[in-house]
């Protein structure tokens, strides 16, 4: 994590241009839905007998993301990594490897489409931005459970 000062906000969106290796930060997350779609596989056709079957093992997953959050404008680096991924998300290789992670021991990373975002300025100092990302290939998603102190 970053010395972000939105680091208080705990859930940061970072993105990488070595697949995960170096991990830049984008801003702090204020909002954010998660959808993990494990769709099955029919695995009948119009000859086939009997009952309606599917094959959970054929089948894909997905992982979709709606954010909002913002960005520091007084952390050039934060904001250059901003200004990428929006020029990634309005050129025509909308893909990039992103890294979402909430200091809690939820992380979810690996490469997504860009397939919507914006970006307002509604406070002097802050971007404020939404995007919505649809993995576009495999997720590594890790929760590790936080340690209760006695």
């Amino acid at each position: 994590m970053s010395d972000n000062n939105i680091q208080g906000r705990k859930f940061l969106v970072s993105r990488s241009d070595d697949e995960g290796t170096t991990l830049l930060t984008i801003g702090g997350v204020q909002s954010r839905n998660f959808t993990v779609d494990n769709n099955v596989a029919d695995n009948t056709n119009s000859a086939t007998q009997g009952d309606y079957t599917e094959n959970c093992w054929t089948g894909y997953s997905a992982v979709s993301a709606s954010l909002s959050g913002v960005v520091d404008l007084r952390k050039a680096a934060d904001t250059a990594t901003f200004y990428e991924l929006l020029e990634k998300g309005t050129s025509g290789n909308r893909q990039d490897f992103l890294n979402f992670a909430d200091g809690n021991g939820f992380e979810a990373e690996g490469e997504f489409v860009i397939t919507s975002i914006n970006q307002s300025a509604d406070q002097q100092g802050f971007i404020n931005f939404e995007m919505n990302v649809q993995s576009a290939e495999d997720v590594l998603i890790t929760v590790t459970p936080p340690v209760p102190t006695p």
